[in-house]
């Protein structure tokens, strides 16, 4: 970006780093002069702005995936996959000419991705490999939820039920397995809690063997738990010990059931439960840690925010369960598309199609020649002129990017980014858009000429002038 913290990291000297910043820039004002005049021709000035800002968050987030901080690649990851998802979305609901919007939405994509010196084979792989990662983190995650969910109401059924209950036997044998179950979740924390390591040096066998003992005694009150259970369910199940709660064994079930010793129960299972899941993460976290996880650590990480982001986006909707369901679905479905095109754009890279170390550069000039197509046959409220000006204007706008882009990346691979080139750059920058207007002018005037014997932009004739613009616009630049 030309402003704020640079997202790339070019070295002083050699081929790598993006292009120099004032042919870049150069670049860019063009990309940016082309959607302007885009949304001037469709009576909406400031139509690009509203996937300007995801496209911004797509490549913050594909440079931020590059780095080795486990914190900066989680917010890359934070920001990439849903920013490019929710570009798709804005696509997709953009009430512009469908060619037009998606080539301004791709130029703006290759200029920023040149910014951030991301767009080449590596990053596009990385970036696919680490989405794919998070991705299934975050589907293993919403897993996890849904079965704590479950398990959840299906322990509070349980305890609501065993409170409630008026069939004392049925009741017990809840009870029992309430009290069991703590038990056993219990004894998953002390298993999980690191208690012997944690404690003083000279009390650690002491602590151990306390751990041990007690360890010991919760599975053996779970074991009896487990029979008392069984004993009472089959008792029920026979039809014993069906009477009210008369007496002192009636009053004492009553106890034992009631609400003031069921929740505590559950409440105990559910800490533990959560201590334990805590614990374990904790130590695999310190113990199995190193820089070759660190990116498994990160998708992980960024996997439950996936799963965060998108049950608070549902929750938002709760009056609305139907949007709920689509933010549900589409937050499972986009990212397939997402990765699709990045496989794509592999593919293409490794084939030759797309120039590996111009690649951010080729997709700003194709969404500028993208826009060129979809505006001859755009119908403005300003007439055929204006589509025609758009046309010529995007065609050479694209050839502009395409040659000033590759004169700075060809400035930095002879002289890195250390010494000062501004003047050989604006030089060359400021002839190249001179020749690019000069070629404009000359187009139009040639099909304002053109207009009255046909019509539209879109025949033969007025085709051969556009034509006759790019050739002369591409020879001017390439001599």
């Amino acid at each position: 970006m030309p402003f704020g913290p640079r997202l790339d990291r070019p070295s002083a000297v050699g081929d790598e780093g993006r292009p120099r910043e004032t042919s870049l820039g150069v670049a860019t004002a063009v990309v940016l002069a082309v959607s302007i005049g885009v949304g001037i021709a469709i009576d909406d000035p400031v139509f690009f702005t509203g996937f300007a800002l995801v496209v911004g968050l797509t490549v913050a987030g594909m440079a931020l995936l590059e780095r080795d901080r486990v914190r900066e690649t989680v917010v890359g990851h934070l920001l990439f996959l849903p920013g490019a998802s929710t570009l798709l979305v804005v696509l997709f609901l953009s009430g512009g000419p469908a060619f037009v919007v998606a080539g301004a939405a791709a130029a703006l994509a290759g200029v920023g991705g040149a910014w951030a010196d991301v767009g080449d084979g590596p990053s596009v792989r990385r970036a696919l490999e680490s989405g794919v990662v998070s991705y299934v983190f975050g589907l293993l995650w919403l897993a996890v939820a849904g079965v704590g969910v479950a398990l959840a109401l299906g322990f509070w059924n349980i305890a609501t039920g065993v409170a409630g209950a008026t069939r004392p036997t049925w009741a017990l044998a809840g009870f029992w397995f309430l009290l069991g179950t703590a038990c056993l979740c219990v004894r998953l924390a002390l298993w999980a809690i690191p208690a012997t390591e944690l404690a003083p040096r000279d009390r650690e066998r002491r602590v151990q063997r306390r751990v041990g003992r007690l360890g010991r005694r919760l599975v053996l009150v779970w074991l009896g738990t487990f029979v008392l259970t069984v004993v009472f369910a089959l008792l029920a199940f026979s039809g014993s010990f069906q009477g009210a709660g008369v007496g002192p064994g009636g009053v004492l079930a009553d106890g034992l059931t009631s609400r003031f010793v069921i929740l505590p129960l559950v409440a105990l299972s559910a800490v533990s439960l959560g201590v334990a899941l805590l614990a374990t993460l904790a130590r695999k976290a310190t113990t199995e840690y190193d820089a070759s996880t660190s990116g498994t650590v990160a998708a992980a990480l960024a996997g439950a925010g996936y799963v965060g982001l998108v049950t608070i986006l549902a929750l938002s909707a709760g009056l609305f369960p139907a949007v709920a369901v689509v933010i549900v679905l589409a937050s499972v479905v986009l990212p397939l598309l997402v990765f699709l095109a990045l496989a794509l754009a592999v593919v293409a890279i490794g084939l030759g199609v797309v120039p590996d170390g111009a690649a951010p550069l080729a997709l700003a000039a194709t969404g500028l020649v993208v826009v060129a197509v979809g505006a001859a046959g755009l119908g403005t409220p300003t007439g055929t002129g204006a589509s025609g000006l758009l046309v010529f204007g995007a065609t050479a706008g694209a050839l502009v990017v395409w040659d000033v882009g590759t004169f700075g990346l060809g400035v930095t691979a002879e002289l890195g980014h250390l010494p000062d080139t501004r003047r050989l750059e604006l030089y060359h920058g400021v002839f190249a858009v001179g020749v690019g207007v000069v070629a404009v002018a000359v187009a139009t005037a040639a099909d304002a000429l053109v207009r009255p014997v046909s019509a539209s932009v879109g025949t033969p004739a007025a085709m051969a002038v556009a034509a006759v613009g790019v050739c002369l616009v591409l020879v001017t630049l390439r001599s």
